[in-house]
């Protein structure tokens, strides 16, 4: 682009960036219905999209698969429709996808997804709400500490987990606020002293739940266990 043009990203196309670096000197738009993906010649992760200077807007789908976008310039990244990606490392904060997100560096408004793809382990970045959350691609996504899906959490393929924290430390806490949908094959799961949140009107239509608790019940004591869906069987 130029100073003054914003490139208009349309169609169904896949942009192969060669040597591993393009420029967006004042930001993008991906319209809707547009399908457009960054993808490295070299194949390697983190190579780099630089967003240089005004905003990029995507209102379509856009994938930046493993590639990591530069995004330290004034301006930042606006998602009104889908952002793909399969970078190992997350979305964004340390090491991910876009290091600089946060004082509005990328905003997902009202009705945006966000899915994660990789075809290996993939960390689920926190520090901003989610709309809508997708996981798809074989593979386990994990995330720690507090993740917050204003809507609805979507696992169509491998595994969303959220994983085991000891007594002593802070719960993990995954609060998908508007339901769960987990499809025939795929699997969420929630190990020791995990927390799951929803709202009252959640829906979790085809959501198949694995619970890990581990407890120590001595013969003097006694441990609390609630199980809102089926009956549970303990020292089986």
């Amino acid at each position: 682009g130029t100073t003054t043009a914003v490139p208009i990203l349309d169609g169904n196309v896949v942009l192969i960036v060669r040597p591993s670096f393009i420029k967006l000197i004042n930001g993008a738009n991906v319209p809707s219905g547009a399908n457009v993906k960054f993808e490295s010649i070299l194949n390697t992760q983190n190579g780099i999209v630089t967003r240089a200077g005004g905003v990029l807007t995507v209102n379509g789908t856009l994938d930046i698969s493993n590639m990591r976008i530069e995004n330290s310039s004034v301006g930042g990244i606006v998602v009104n429709g889908k952002l793909r990606t399969s970078n190992t490392e997350g979305l964004f904060g340390g090491g991910s996808a876009i290091l600089d997100y946060n004082l509005g560096k990328l905003t997902l408004n009202a009705n945006s997804e966000v899915e994660y793809y990789s075809a290996s382990s993939q960390k689920i970045s926190i520090g901003l709400n989610y709309h809508h959350l997708r996981i798809s691609g074989v593979g386990t996504k994990t995330t720690t500490g507090k993740a917050i899906v204003n809507g609805m959490t979507y696992v169509d393929a491998g595994t969303l987990l959220i994983p085991n924290t000891t007594e002593a430390q802070v719960p993990n806490v995954f609060n998908t606020k508007k339901g769960l949908s987990v499809a025939a094959g795929a699997k969420f799961k929630l190990e020791n002293n995990d927390v799951l949140l929803q709202d009252a009107d959640a829906s979790n239509n085809n959501a198949s739940i694995d619970v890990d608790r581990n407890a120590n019940v001595p013969g003097d004591h006694y441990n609390l266990w609630s199980s809102p869906v089926v009956g549970q069987n303990l020292y089986n």
